[in-house]
């Protein structure tokens, strides 16, 4: 399967344990794909979580600078 990841090469992408990387797919906040009872993961996928990840980073970072307003 060109351009999919196994688990292995998901974590090592992501800087995650194999364990992590499986409870992050399993509980749906990474798109992945089961195939023959495995999973596997697109790069692009892989990519829009990392993004998703800092988005939620600098929201926070943001809404401790206002002393704690809302900022969306």
């Amino acid at each position: 399967m060109d351009g999919w990841m196994s688990t292995s090469e998901a974590s090592r992408y992501l800087k995650l344990s194999t364990k992590t990387v499986r409870k992050l797919a399993a509980s749906g906040s990474i798109r992945a794909y089961k195939v023959c009872g495995r999973w596997r993961f697109r790069r692009e996928d892989l990519d829009a979580f990392v993004l998703e990840i800092q988005s939620k980073r600098v929201v926070e970072l943001v809404n401790r600078a206002l002393g704690g307003g809302k900022w969306k």
